[in-house]
């Protein structure tokens, strides 16, 4: 079975964002935090992250724009997975 790693991109506030997910969800880490040595994106600003959130493996990165290493097939199968979350919410457990 193919899993999906979800990735999160961030304009900015990348760290304080997942700093508040590990802290309100149960079974959830930063594993890796890689940061930028300067240039399109600020000197000590999140470059890319690895985190786990209730186990389960998750990414995020800073910058702008969506992903640039999707091929068609998996950006139309993003497309249908985020249509089905439109317009629902959700409650979240913080177990704490």
């Amino acid at each position: 079975m193919q899993t999906v790693t979800p990735s999160l991109t961030f304009k900015d506030g990348a760290e304080d964002a997942l700093k508040l997910y590990v802290s309100v969800i149960r079974n959830s880490k930063i594993v890796n935090i890689m940061r930028s040595e300067g240039g399109p994106i600020a000197k000590g600003k999140v470059l890319h992250a690895t985190f786990e959130l209730d186990g389960r493996e998750c990414t995020a990165r800073s910058g702008e724009g969506s992903p640039r290493m999707v091929g068609k097939k998996a950006r139309a199968a993003g497309s249908r997975i985020a249509s089905g979350f439109r317009g629902r919410s959700f409650r979240v457990r913080s177990g704490r």
